[in-house]
């Protein structure tokens, strides 16, 4: 049999700002549509670029409508995958004086997490059906996202040049 030479897909690109995130699974735990060490979340889109991501071959969900005679929000599921070229994910806090990277050991916390703004750039990875048509999966690429902070958060954040307490402020082994 002659080897099949296989044409390299392309593997297009696409920033959000102000994203939307649903059913975030950052901590990849299994749960009813997820299997365990999946993590992923829904990234909503707007009905124009639903029609056209869909057009272009990617799987876009609609969920229920949450009102009679309005359609419901148009999502994509997006990978989030720390083998290979892991996600670049920035966790902005501090009114923006604080970025911390997220790794595969701490992207959990952004589960619990609410944001003031998202930013990202998903990528497409392709794969060709048994029909020859090109379908697409999307991963995360890069993340920026800008942590809600309350009026307390605000007021006992850490500020630059403050050191940290690792130690608590008493003898943790008093005498009596």
């Amino acid at each position: 049999m002659p080897p099949t030479t296989q044409r390299r897909l392309p593997r297009p690109s696409y920033t959000y700002q102000n994203a939307r995130l649903f059913f975030k699974n950052f901590k990849g735990e299994a749960k009813r549509y997820n299997l365990e060490g999946q993590r992923n979340f829904c990234l909503g889109l707007e009905e124009d670029e639903a029609q056209r991501l869909k057009a272009d071959g990617w799987n876009i969900k609609w969920l229920k409508p949450l009102e009679d005679g309005v359609p419901g929000q148009a999502v994509v599921e997006v990978k989030v995958h720390f083998g290979g070229k892991p996600p670049k994910i920035i966790l902005i806090s501090n009114e923006g004086k604080n970025r911390t990277t997220l790794k595969a050991e701490t992207v959990a916390i952004m589960d619990a997490a609410t944001f003031t703004k998202v930013d990202l750039i998903i990528v497409g990875n392709p794969r060709v059906e048994d029909d020859g048509s090109i379908k697409y999966k999307g991963y995360l690429d890069t993340m920026y996202a800008t942590l809600y902070e309350n009026e307390l958060d605000k007021l006992y954040a850490e500020t630059p040049g403050d050191a940290a307490v690792d130690e608590p402020p008493f003898d943790a082994d008093p005498p009596y």
